[in-house]
């Protein structure tokens, strides 16, 4: 079994420095809005991927961590002290001599891949040129992107070394990112040169149809013909789509869609045969599912165990359902991660087994008041009393509102 051991990131997006081990299984990635989760998953797609055309279509200025930019500014500006960017992963032993190597910022051998945005050498002098403007002006155009293995060769996506998955849920509507996913699926699961020759029978049907179906047609027009458009817009690529029953998953509901999507990832390779998946970046698995498929659906990530698994979420469903073991912590505040490894068996299965009383909510929250029974609304109300001055009013219903919302105002005024 492939899988990352662990992401190092330097300058990554909100990531100045990271260094995040993974679980060879299962890795649940929690935290608040803009911690770093799908930072962490982009990064690592990202790497995995391989590609050069769409790390430059992001654009150099997207990735690059906004406060180094800032520093650098700020600085002397000169040219050696400008800022870089990398991402490692850090793989399990391969057996693959073009992996092995001590190029990463560890100085270890081990097997891995690295993606770096660096200076153009090339392009030094007029890279000075523009660091000598008196104005904040940073040369992002001037970089340039490099995938390279710890061995130190050069890799594109058309070897893959990994192969793996990004499962967005969070871009279900979006017809360009259920186009990708489809394409990732198509190549994950295509096996040697069948690529090509679904190409080129492709090709032979849209020849067809011009040559047969719409021969007669033609015929009655002079100086032009009509036939099948076969270009960068028109291929198979671009017409492929994953049907369930016949029907097309861009037709499905947004939830049934994010469950099709995630559930395929998920599945099983058949009589011993490996579905071609190693890693399966997994974003926001809860979105627009309802509870009874949520649950489904966690039972099926909790059986998965052919395929390393890292997915990122917000659910206290997903949190408290699978190994709370398994659970990475990101805070927006800090680029330390904590993991929750230390838990006892007895913990992570007693909150497998307990009911959903927000677990995640209390496990990020920077201070916590426990009641029992009815105990929160005596205690609420002589809160409310203490910090305003005032006492609750309106319906039963609405003083229960004011109750819970007085919680964050009493956490801060008793700091």
């Amino acid at each position: 079994m492939k899988y990352i051991k662990k992401v190092k990131l330097e300058n990554f997006k909100r990531f100045r420095s990271l260094n995040l081990s993974l679980y060879e299984d299962l890795n649940v990635i929690v935290g608040e809005n803009e911690s770093g989760k799908s930072t962490i998953l982009s990064a690592i797609h990202y790497v995995l991927g391989g590609n050069r055309n769409k790390i430059e279509s992001i654009g150099f200025d997207k990735l690059i961590n906004a406060q180094a930019i800032k520093e650098f500014l700020a600085s002397d500006k000169k040219y050696e002290d400008l800022p870089r960017l990398s991402v490692e992963l850090y793989l399990n032993e391969q057996n693959n001599i073009d992996l092995n190597g001590k190029n990463n910022t560890d100085d270890i051998e081990c097997d891995g891949l690295r993606m770096e945005c660096i200076p153009n050498d090339e392009l030094g002098q007029e890279i000075k040129e523009i660091l000598e403007q008196e104005d904040s002006n940073f040369p992002f155009e001037y970089y340039t992107v490099k995938f390279n293995t710890f061995q130190g060769d050069g890799f594109s996506g058309y070897k893959k070394y990994i192969r793996h998955i990004l499962v967005d849920n969070t871009l279900v509507s979006n017809e360009y990112a259920a186009r990708e996913y489809i394409t990732d699926m198509y190549g994950t699961y295509v096996v040697g040169a069948e690529k090509y020759k679904h190409q080129n029978e492709y090709r032979k049907v849209k020849e067809n149809i011009k040559n047969n179906i719409l021969h007669d047609l033609n015929a009655r027009i002079e100086d032009y013909s009509f036939a099948l458009k076969h270009d960068s817009k028109a291929n198979l690529m671009t017409d492929l789509t994953l049907t369930q029953g016949d029907i097309g998953i861009e037709n499905k509901g947004r939830g049934t869609q994010c469950f099709i999507k995630t559930e395929f990832v998920l599945k099983k390779a058949d009589g011993g045969r490996s579905n071609g998946i190693d890693v399966a970046l997994i974003e926001e698995p809860e979105n627009h599912l309802s509870h009874i498929n949520m649950k489904k659906l966690i039972r099926k990530i909790a059986a998965s165990d052919d395929k390393q698994l890292v997915v990122a979420t917000h659910s206290n469903l997903v949190s408290a359902r699978l190994d709370l073991r398994k659970t990475i912590l990101l805070h927006g505040s800090s680029d330390a991660p904590a993991s929750m490894k230390d838990l006892t068996e007895e913990t992570a299965e007693f909150f497998m087994k307990a009911p959903d009383h927000r677990v995640l909510d209390f496990v990020l929250s920077k201070k916590a008041i426990l009641v029992e029974g009815d105990a929160e609304f005596i205690l609420m109300e002589e809160f409310f009393k203490k910090i305003t001055g005032g006492a609750l009013e309106g319906s039963e219903a609405n003083n229960n509102e004011q109750r819970r919302a007085l919680l964050p105002m009493f956490l801060k005024n008793s700091q």
